[in-house]
Order: structure tokens, then C-alpha cells, then sequence
């Protein structure tokens, strides 16, 4: 990438897609693990618990405004998945759970802390009929935080604004925490009030979606201070 926003040779730009579902539809020379990763709800294996009638995605696929998310878990149990997942109902209008969705006029935010800005940005263009200038992706993998440098964060925000982002998504929260500790209660929230800010005023989204990894020892327990499941 050359900027701040990871712009990509063209080159290297994904192979356009037909349909979901398949390896081919993809970059062929995308990592494996880009190629695989589930492209529908319905491709998804497991968690059953976060997909069966009345649980709580299907709760928020039935809802009729937008409303922010919080997905926590141990690596690769799909949280990043489903947040693609809820872009790609919002960006094209698809169906989420069988549930219609109002398609979005505005574009999606991600600020990609965990996985480089590339793989997403190849993940996107292998799902069927999004319009790839509607996703903007601020590549911050391995590469600092700007959402702590005033600059670089009112750069992302004045940009994703003019390009009416209307739901962002950070990943992951310890990623860009910026804090002393994130077993401290007060900073912890002070975190997520931050991102609040950042996404619903100074980008003006209607929606912010915040994953975060559970701690080794409980899978079922978010990382650090117990504030997140309160937040949640």
C-alpha cells in the first residue's frame, strides 16, 4: 500500500465473483485462508448457539433499526466472518437469517488492526454484488495505532465521512486500545465511549461493530475488564 488507507496495486485487485461459495470465486493467489473463509450465513459451521431462533444474531437479524454489536471469542471461531457477513447483508440488500434487509445507501468503514487490510479487502471482492468503492479500509495491521495520533485520526474520519461510511468496524478492541491496562475498568471503558465518539460523531456512522478476543483460560469471557460483557 502507499497511504494511509492501504490504496492496492492494481494488479492485485480480487478476481470479480459470480457466486459465493466456492474457492474459485476469489483471487486464485489469495491465501488459503482467505479463500475459505465462509462467504454466506449459511457455510458457516458451528456455533449453532449464536445461529438458532432466538439466539442473539438471529434477535438482531429480526430488528427493524440499526443497533451497534459486540462478537467476542478465541481466534478463529468466525467473529470476523460474521461481521463480513452483516456488511455484505447491508451493502447488497441480502438476506441475513432468511430476515430482508435494507440495503445501505453509504459505505462500510473497517479498521483492520488484526489481519492485513489486503485479505479483507480479498474477501469482499470474492462476495457476490458488492460494489467495491463502498468499502474502505484503513490498514492499521502491524503498522501503530492512528486512532491515538490526532492527525491520522481526523484524516479517517474527515475521509470516511465525505465517503458517507455508515457502519464501521474495529478489529480487534485490544488492538487499538491505546490505554495503560485493559483490566482496568475505567480505561476500558473510557476505550469504547472513544470509539463511540470516533464512529457515530466524527464520522457520522450509524452503526459500530467491535470484536475482541476472549481470554485463553474462558473462552466465554472477553479479554480484560469485565466491563465488556457489561457494555455488551
Amino acid at each position: 500500500s502507499t497511504d494511509l488507507f492501504g490504496n492496492p496495486d492494481p494488479r492485485d485487485q480480487p478476481t470479480p465473483a459470480t457466486t459465493g461459495g466456492s474457492l474459485d470465486a476469489v483471487n486464485p493467489d489469495a491465501p488459503l485462508a482467505v479463500r475459505l473463509r465462509p462467504r454466506t450465513v449459511e457455510e458457516i459451521v458451528g456455533q449453532q448457539h449464536l445461529l438458532t431462533p432466538g439466539s442473539p444474531l438471529r434477535r438482531l437479524a429480526e430488528g427493524t433499526a440499526a443497533m451497534s454489536v459486540f462478537l467476542w471469542g478465541p481466534p478463529g471461531v468466525g467473529k470476523t466472518t460474521i461481521a463480513l457477513q452483516m456488511l455484505h447483508s447491508l451493502l447488497t440488500g441480502s438476506t441475513w437469517f432468511g430476515q430482508s434487509v435494507t440495503q445501505i445507501d453509504g459505505a462500510v468503514g473497517l479498521m483492520s488492526y488484526d489481519m492485513d487490510a489486503g485479505m479483507l479487502m480479498n474477501w469482499m471482492g470474492g462476495a457476490p454484488g458488492i460494489d467495491p468503492t463502498k468499502v474502505i479500509a484503513v490498514n492499521t495491521y502491524k503498522q501503530g495505532n492512528p486512532l491515538g495520533v490526532a492527525s491520522m485520526r481526523q484524516q479517517i474520519a474527515e475521509v470516511w465521512k465525505a465517503m458517507d461510511v455508515e457502519v464501521v468496524v474495529v478489529d480487534s478492541f485490544s488492538a487499538s486500545f491505546f490505554g495503560l491496562d485493559q483490566n482496568d475498568a475505567a480505561a476500558t471503558m473510557a476505550h469504547y465511549r472513544d470509539l463511540k465518539l470516533f464512529a457515530l460523531s466524527e464520522v457520522g456512522a450509524k452503526a459500530l461493530i467491535v470484536i475482541t478476543h476472549s481470554t485463553e483460560s474462558n473462552p466465554s469471557s472477553p479479554r480484560g475488564s469485565t466491563v465488556h460483557v457489561d457494555t455488551a
